[in-house]
């Protein structure tokens, strides 16, 4: 999948990356979903980091990254019928870690043009709200 953009937190700078010796740097990948409707677009509100992003996470070691795609998309919006999956662009970023293992996340985001039905049932995060911007 091409490479669209990769993005560098305010605290984490490219030569921190580059001289990662002594930090420890940890990989996650992920699906993300962009499902418009018109002019508008699915997106959800993070509470913990106050940020809107496109609906999806973290995929599993070994699985299929449109599986986890609609498995994440499922669970975050409660999404249904959720088809025309297409490949759009890989996004990196890389900012500072909030758990003891790392101090350093890259996250490697997978990202899908796709269709879901219209009315979205509950998510299994309540902390997250919906909205279509």
């Amino acid at each position: 999948m091409q490479l669209l953009k990769t993005a560098f937190h305010p605290d984490v700078a490219a030569a921190d990356i580059s001289a990662a010796s002594e930090l420890r740097l940890i990989e996650r990948h992920a699906a993300r979903a962009i499902d418009m409707k018109g002019d508008d677009i699915l997106l959800i509100y993070t509470e913990r980091y106050y940020v809107y992003s496109l609906p999806g996470g973290g995929i599993d070691d070994r699985e299929d990254e449109v599986a986890g795609l609609k498995r994440v998309l499922q669970e975050e919006t409660g999404a249904q019928g959720i088809r025309n999956v297409k490949a759009f662009a890989r996004y990196d970023d890389y900012r500072p870690w909030y758990k003891p293992d790392a101090d350093i996340i890259h996250m490697i985001s997978y990202c899908y043009v796709c269709k879901v039905d219209e009315k979205l049932c509950d998510s299994a995060f309540e902390s997250m709200k919906l909205i279509m911007a």
